[in-house]
């Protein structure tokens, strides 16, 4: 009975700290306007690719996030979608919260700053 209460205290705190942390984009304009409507199952399911993988870009507009590809492009605003999807005039899913596209996108560019460290490194620009 107590590991129930506690497990349902746990779930209730993180989803007080997302809404906290949810608020600091009424102060980024950039994310006030995003293109699809909310889709927590895509949440969830890139939430949980980012627990497991780390990003493989594939070009400038797409990228490998273990089993998934998703578009990078038009930050923030359309970043993050499923690729074959948000090409697609049929739109089956929509996007992630604004948290999961931010935190995405950093992760993004961690793994953007590595590849571009080991392009300089192997050809000696500095």
């Amino acid at each position: 009975m107590e590991i129930g209460i506690k497990h349902i205290k746990i779930k209730i705190m993180k989803k007080i700290i997302n809404f906290l942390k949810s608020l600091q984009f009424i102060f980024k304009p950039s994310y006030w306007i995003m293109n699809d409507k909310y889709d927590p199952f895509i949440d969830e399911l890139i939430l949980e690719c980012l627990k497991r993988y780390k990003f493989v870009k594939i070009d400038k507009y797409t990228a490998k996030l273990g089993p998934i590809i998703l578009w990078i492009d038009n930050r923030p605003y359309g970043a993050i979608r499923l690729y074959p999807d948000c090409l697609l005039s049929v739109k089956k899913y929509g996007r992630p919260s604004r948290l999961t596209i931010k935190k995405s996108l950093k992760e993004l560019e961690k793994v953007e700053k590595e590849l571009s460290l080991m392009i300089k490194h192997k050809y000696n620009i500095l």
